[in-house]
């Protein structure tokens, strides 16, 4: 943004661009996919689909020695019901994960909550690992 622009005229461009999009996606036809992935690739362009995000975060997290024997899955998402299939789909890859979600994704577990899920994590050759999956709701 250039420097010298009002927070007024920032949001009425954002509220601008926000506006050109009004299909809900769960009521998207064709058209509407398709201007709806135009969309995405204009205002974040190169952005992954969660299964292919979550399938690339875990190629990286095995080559660590990062498993889903070897690792406790923490997961902080929005509590949006559009956001489950992100958990629905690390559960099924990393097993069923430990809650630490707030409102917009947001961990506010706080030091006690943290060491609930830490009592969790597998121990494998002497050693814990934590995976820890940051989600929050970003609206488009």
């Amino acid at each position: 943004m250039p420097a010298g622009v009002s927070s007024a005229s920032r949001s009425n461009m954002y509220q601008d661009k926000m506006e050109e999009v009004k299909v809900p996606v769960e009521q998207m036809n064709q058209e509407d996919s398709v201007a709806y992935a135009k969309k995405l690739e204009r205002y974040f362009p190169g952005a992954l689909g969660e299964e292919e995000f979550i399938r690339q975060a875990s190629d990286m997290l095995l080559e660590l020695n990062f498993t889903p024997d070897s690792s406790i899955n923490l997961v902080s998402n929005c509590r949006d019901e559009l956001c489950r299939t992100f958990v629905e789909t690390l559960d099924k890859d990393w097993g069923c994960s430990f809650n630490i979600s707030s409102l917009g994704g947001m961990v506010f577990c706080g030091k006690t909550g943290f060491k609930a899920a830490m009592a969790h994590s597998p121990i494998v050759e002497g050693k814990e690992r934590y995976v820890i999956w940051v989600a929050a709701h970003v609206a488009i």
